[in-house]
């Protein structure tokens, strides 16, 4: 049996990036480090930050400061 190309379910079923919130504070470092968390922010916290979705949070991490547009 021959199957079709990209039909195997593990194409769906994997992790897609998202985007978390925070991007959008001043003390992000990128690569999931920022002031509060130099050691890296912990998943908890990330899922919690993803925009969208059932996880998010208004309040994930109490030292949010928003970037002036």
């Amino acid at each position: 049996m021959e199957k079709k190309p990209y039909s195997d379910r593990r194409w769906w079923e994997a992790p897609k990036a998202f985007d978390s919130a925070c991007n959008s504070c001043t003390r992000y470092h990128g690569y999931a480090k920022c002031d509060t968390y130099p050691d890296g922010i912990p998943g908890v916290v990330i899922r919690q930050s993803a925009l969208g979705t059932n996880n998010y949070k208004e309040d994930f991490c109490r030292d949010m400061q928003k970037k002036k547009a």
